[in-house]
């Protein structure tokens, strides 16, 4: 079982990786939209090569072509799912079990858009060598091809068990991000309740790109960071 230490150690560890890493995604982030120049990332070739930029500064983007180009050269759009039971189980089902599991897995690959998913993923991976996929599923909604869901994470959102270096035995997994002080209130009602946690007494922040302002009406403390972490020895 994680106890609450060592959770702080991963936050620590996991921040401290993206601070190294942050400035090269931003300068490739802003590479592949065209704002080459008005790049604030920070790394010694940004650095080199606007300082000794010439008064006309030039781009030619030669990143968008390159991450489209591979993405669809390696992704393959027909996505038909195939369900076989296990062997060992077999027996043990009705028969057309597997049959109806892949009808609905099937509609649900249809309505997830999972050609976009996949793509963006493509991208990131490309990019920053590194993304995740979050499955969950909406309590509230009773078919299962419309509660299930699935959503493409960039680096800096996903945490994972580092030590495990062959990815076979991970300790935990997890998923970092920011998100609305309100939209926390009632999505995470019965967790707060259970531990007795006041959310109006927590201090939040503001982003960055003042989103929390727009979309919230406060300017200050309207974002809050959640870790929703797996642990996966417990």
């Amino acid at each position: 079982m994680i106890g609450d230490k060592e959770v702080r150690d991963i936050i620590k560890s996991h921040n401290t990786w993206v601070s190294d890493h942050e400035d090269s995604w931003q300068g490739i982030r802003d590479a592949f939209q065209d704002k080459f120049w008005d790049t604030k990332s920070n790394t010694s070739f940004h650095k080199t090569i606007t300082s000794d930029a010439y008064p006309i500064r030039t781009q030619v983007n030669r990143v968008r072509p390159w991450v489209q180009a591979h993405g669809d050269s390696i992704f393959y759009r027909g996505i038909k799912p195939s369900v076989a039971p296990d062997p060992l189980v077999r027996d043990d089902l009705d028969d057309g079990t597997h049959k109806s599991i892949e009808v609905l897995l099937r509609a649900w690959i249809l309505r997830q858009n999972l050609n976009q998913i996949t793509d963006a993923a493509y991208q990131m991976g490309l990019m920053y060598n590194a993304f995740g996929l979050k499955l969950g599923v909406d309590s509230d909604v009773k078919h299962p091809v419309d509660a299930a869901w699935i959503e493409v994470l960039p680096p800096w959102e996903c945490v994972w068990d580092r030590n495990d270096r062959a990815g076979r035995r991970p300790r935990y997994m997890g998923h970092v991000f920011d998100e609305v002080k309100a939209t926390v209130a009632h999505d995470y009602k019965k967790d707060l309740e259970e531990r007795e946690i006041d959310i109006s007494a927590i201090q939040g922040k503001r982003l960055s790109d003042g989103l929390s302002q727009r979309e919230s009406g406060e300017a200050e403390g309207a974002y809050i960071r959640i870790l929703e972490l797996y642990d996966l020895t417990a």
